[in-house]
């Protein structure tokens, strides 16, 4: 698969090949999609889009009444209709030789679709820079069902990757907000990446969500590790936010196992201009294994000490 180039390789395990020479399209291939059938389908930042198979071609141009912007993204409906993501244009579905067409004067979130993806209902979810759309595509019509925005409990409405990590949850990357999951059947919004940045692509692997990051490379979200390393990370980092820290009066971390829960422990020390605080850090654990498990962080407040407990999880496969 290419990205921004106009020729198409595959690869066999051993070399690359190139198989077209996709000058006819004008601009570079953003957008690739095989659907059930074998075709391969490509849409450039021209707006062409290009039907590849047995390598024969068929250009669908915006003379044609396909979109003029760039091609987004491309995926396959359950019924076997093509769906295009356009860059202005909203979404286009070529359904039995008949073009559809869905923007905001249909209730679309958005004209611009950064992303989309389908869940096991068969709707085909749409990210956007307004909030996501749920859009359902039956006897060659299409519709919009369902809407998600900040007033639903998105982080941002500017969507850029959309992804399913089980029948009941989606994942959900923005720009310059991290992630958070979505519960269908709960209707609640979990955060699995606080960072300040945009994720671009996300992807399911074993035990661990991937996120395709836009300066650091991929964030690594795992859920069933022994530890969750990021929880240890923010709760050093809390212990020293809120404490007086200086090589005359040094702060101790304690940090050990009892039976199922990793303790952190710290004598608290305020620091005495402490701004006020969020509460983020502690909120981010809570949301992640509220999330992954029934068991619960344990947090112990004294007069003189503060006490973290997280729970210990073992490696399980992933829910289906």
């Amino acid at each position: 698969m290419a990205r921004w180039s106009t020729r198409w390789f595959t690869y066999n395990g051993n070399a690359l090949k190139q198989v077209y020479n996709a000058n006819r399209m004008s601009k570079a291939v953003v957008a690739l999609c095989q659907v059930k059938v074998g075709q391969i389908w490509a849409g450039s930042k021209g707006g062409n889009i290009l039907k590849f198979y047995n390598y024969l071609n068929v250009l669908f141009a915006p003379k044609n009444g396909f979109p003029k912007n760039e091609i987004t993204s491309i995926t396959e409906s359950n019924e076997g209709n093509i769906c295009f993501g356009t860059k202005g244009e909203g979404v286009f579905v070529y359904a039995s030789d008949k073009l559809l067409n869905l923007r905001t004067a249909n209730d679309l979130a958005g004209n611009t679709i950064n992303c989309m993806v389908k869940n096991t209902k068969g709707e085909l979810l749409v990210g956007t820079n307004s909030g996501i759309a749920y859009i359902i595509i039956k006897n060659n019509s299409i519709k919009v069902s369902k809407r998600l925005d900040t007033t639903s409990g998105l982080i941002s409405n500017q969507v850029r990757a959309l992804s399913n990590y089980n029948a009941d949850n989606l994942v959900i990357g923005y720009y310059g907000r991290g992630a958070s999951i979505y519960s269908e059947s709960k209707g609640t919004f979990s955060i699995v990446c606080n960072e300040h940045e945009t994720i671009n692509s996300i992807e399911t692997f074993e035990n661990e969500l991937w996120l395709g990051n836009e300066h650091q490379g991929i964030i690594d979200c795992e859920f069933a590790p022994k530890v969750i390393v990021r929880n240890l990370q923010i709760l050093v980092e809390n212990a020293i936010k809120h404490n007086k820290v200086s090589r005359s009066q040094p702060l101790f971390i304690n940090i050990n196992v009892e039976k199922d829960f990793l303790i952190v422990k710290n004598k608290i020390s305020p620091k005495e201009h402490l701004e006020t605080s969020t509460k983020s850090g502690i909120k981010f654990i809570i949301d992640r294994f509220d999330f992954v498990t029934k068991a619960k962080p344990e947090i112990v407040q004294t007069s003189t000490e503060f006490i973290v407990k997280v729970p210990l999880i073992f490696q399980e496969p992933l829910p289906v």
